[in-house]
């Protein structure tokens, strides 16, 4: 029985490091460990960077930007230096679309320059710049006698 004893204990010695191996995926490494470090956020294109509008003047005016995702976002967001209210240079439609593409439609409320981020999960972004000429036209005439 005393062989007996020696052969268990040595073979049972020679289990256990193939049993661990096999609970790390087979190899001498521990598992990954999560570090709380986020995947890629991926980008976020808007077209045109920049829009200019010849008037204000709402509807007739105007235009669309077109957002484009490299990864699925739910929906974009936009914030901008544009002004709110009856004072704002220009205003935002509620972005269309799903998934990698979206448009928005921006209409001219009144003369200026603004700029626009619109940001998708995760933190990736893309600025457009908006200018909104006066619709004022000065005429001088001056007639002149000799």
């Amino acid at each position: 029985m005393d062989r007996l004893g020696v052969l268990l204990r040595a073979g049972l010695v020679t289990l256990v490091p193939v049993f661990v191996a096999g609970c790390q995926g087979g190899g001498a490494n521990p598992p990954p460990v999560n570090t709380g470090t986020p995947a890629p956020v991926g980008t976020l294109s808007a077209l045109p960077s920049s829009l200019t509008f010849s008037a204000p003047g709402g509807a007739p005016y105007n235009q669309t930007v077109t957002i484009t995702a490299s990864v699925p976002i739910a929906a974009p967001a936009i914030s901008s230096t544009c002004g709110t209210g009856a004072s704002a240079i220009v205003s935002f439609g509620t972005p269309s679309g799903s998934g990698l593409s979206f448009t928005d439609t921006v209409t001219p409320l009144n003369a200026g320059t603004c700029s626009a981020t619109i940001s998708g999960a995760g933190g990736a972004s893309a600025t457009v710049t908006f200018t909104v000429n006066s619709s004022s036209v000065t005429v001088s005439n001056r007639n002149h006698r000799v």
